[in-house]
């Protein structure tokens, strides 16, 4: 791993440690509010408009399907499918769907707050916010906006499931039980320390895959395929496999190749059965003159001195 990638993990990390310190819990519904409680889902059709407004607790936002439009006074954040959206208090947003889909919300606090179940929780524009009622987050948490893509879609949404039903039963007990959870539903969305060593794992399947496919291509020198050839059929550009590649191994595709092909022409050279043009075709090198020319940068010496030697 570079450098750089192991700073970024390290810094990942701490700022993971907040997750430590949260004990979130889903926000009560106002008396005589229609539903149960405020978390729940709907399949959404195009040009569908949440009107603007303010919320005084927080709203996790999922995007299972479709495009969603999120305007706030910081930001406007495009939703697509597998995404969320961590909405803050106070600010002035609204919603507008852009292509049919599905959305589920949940509104809670970070930790405990001492709400009763007729404060309020949204305000329309352009009425008055009423700002003594804002539920802020604390200060240990990350002050940036919370939003990004859905690592593991079948988990959480089935967590969003569970949580939806646990809030909409009439059962103190599943209430309670509810906060576990969300819990288990925002780390799971926010933990960037496990975010980050996943991207790492799959960097390293994938330099691993692009590895393979080097050393077949060096096990079969009659291929005509190029590198570039070679590597996009794993569904990748090859400057994004040969990025990959560099910050697992700290050299190219091509520089790999080179280096393993040199490394069996040596041995060919060893054993002295071989004409130094027939080496050159065995390993994969068509061109004579190149080939000597890459030995000898990569040996300091010609193949022929090489083999005298």
């Amino acid at each position: 791993m570079a450098l750089n990638d192991k700073k970024q993990v390290y810094y990942d990390i701490y700022m993971s440690e907040w997750l430590s310190e949260i004990s979130p819990v889903p926000s009560n519904a106002p008396t005589g509010f229609v539903g149960k409680s405020l978390c729940g889902s709907a399949d959404l059709e195009v040009g569908w408009l949440e009107a603007r407004r303010v919320i005084y607790d927080h709203e996790l936002i999922l995007i299972e399907r479709g495009e969603f439009e999120v305007e706030l006074e910081e930001a406007s954040v495009q939703l697509r499918e597998n995404s969320y959206l961590i909405v803050p208090p106070g600010q002035w947003h609204t919603t507008h769907c852009r292509v049919q889909g599905r959305r589920h919300y949940a509104h809670f606090d970070w930790e405990y707050w001492p709400a009763s179940a007729e404060s309020p929780v949204m305000t329309f524009y352009p009425a008055k916010v009423q700002a003594a009622c804002l539920r802020p987050a604390p200060k240990a948490l990350p002050q940036k906006l919370l939003w990004g893509t859905i690592e593991e879609p079948e988990r959480v949404f089935g967590l969003m499931d569970r949580l939806k039903s646990m809030l909409s039963a009439q059962n103190r007990h599943e209430h309670i039980a509810a906060r576990g959870v969300l819990l288990e539903l925002l780390v799971r969305l926010l933990d960037e320390a496990r975010r980050a060593e996943k991207r790492t794992h799959r960097c390293e399947d994938l330099a691993y895959r692009v590895r393979s496919a080097l050393d077949l291509m060096i096990s079969v020198p009659s291929s005509e395929q190029s590198v570039c050839e070679t590597l996009r059929a794993l569904g990748y550009s090859y400057e994004h496999l040969a990025r990959v590649f560099r910050q697992q191994y700290g050299i190219t595709p091509v520089a790999y190749l080179h280096s393993v092909r040199v490394e069996r022409a040596k041995r060919l050279l060893k054993q002295g059965e071989l004409k130094v043009e027939a080496i050159a075709s065995e390993v994969g090198y068509e061109d004579v003159v190149y080939f000597s020319r890459l030995f000898k940068r990569h040996t300091g010496t010609s193949p022929a001195r090489y083999r005298h030697r």
